[in-house]
């Protein structure tokens, strides 16, 4: 029986993202969760979602690893014995995104914009990191193989200026300057006690790579625009993009475990 990759994640990994800037582009090309499912010879399932925070991510993750569930945000899966998880991949999300659960049967909704969220970006960060560590304390007890990455930026773009997703500007009316979110501390400041807490955390984390102050699309996408994602517009990965980051984890993959 083959194994199963199971991977969580926001829209970069989601198997139903649709550009919201470009609302009749057909995005149906394979994810890079499927495509690396396929390089690995093994089944995949994949709990990516649009918007998801770092709590989401991680709690996906330990959900399936630890419950098992039969059913997960209105899907149906087969029970998966541990034994048959081959691999398991976090790919990390902004810290200040929040995530929560209601009814139930648990359902998860998402916020990408720090409006109501408690706390401060340091300790944002502080709560992704250990995010980090539970997932591979969690991984590491289980004897399961895993990866993870920061997929995107964890905080820079709260520091140099958030501005609302395409969805709330077309859907909602949300202005792009004036709805745009920005740190109103020190900003020096602020980065410097951010690669403080990064430097306490790393001889902690394990097979992670683009994070503390990368993130996987930057390192392999460069600077938006580029032939890698869907447009000026939109900079979510496109087929070619996702073709990219599945090899990139495969070799990764290769290097840690083979």
């Amino acid at each position: 029986m083959r194994k199963v990759l199971i991977v969580s994640g926001d829209s970069f990994t989601d198997p139903f993202n649709r550009s919201a800037a470009h609302p009749i582009l057909d995005c149906s090309w394979p994810k890079w969760p499927e495509l690396l499912a396929e390089k690995l010879d093994m089944d995949c399932i994949n709990l990516g979602r649009s918007g998801a925070g770092n709590k989401y991510i991680y709690s996906s993750l330990r959900d399936f690893i630890l419950k098992h569930p039969k059913k997960y945000n209105r899907k149906t899966y087969k029970h998966i014995d541990n034994d048959r998880i081959g691999l398991v991949i976090a790919g990390w999300s902004q810290c200040f995104r929040s995530d929560w659960q209601f009814g139930k049967y648990g359902k998860w909704r998402h916020e990408r914009m720090p409006m109501e969220k408690n706390g401060d970006l340091l300790g944002w960060l502080h709560e992704s990191l250990n995010y980090y560590l539970g997932f591979q304390t969690l991984c590491n007890s289980e004897a399961i193989k895993y990866m993870h990455t920061q997929m995107i930026p964890m905080y820079i773009d709260y520091i140099v200026g958030l501005p609302p997703t395409e969805q709330q500007i077309i859907y909602h009316g949300w202005d792009r300057e004036k709805d745009t979110v920005t740190y109103q501390g020190d900003k020096v400041k602020v980065l410097k006690e951010i690669y403080k807490i990064y430097d306490d955390y790393e001889p902690l984390i394990d097979n992670c790579f683009y994070w503390k102050n990368d993130s996987l699309n930057m390192g392999l996408f460069g600077n938006w625009p580029n032939d890698y994602v869907i447009s000026e517009f939109d900079n979510h990965p496109n087929a070619e993009g996702h073709e990219l980051i599945a090899q990139i984890l495969f070799e990764n993959y290769e290097k840690n475990y083979s």
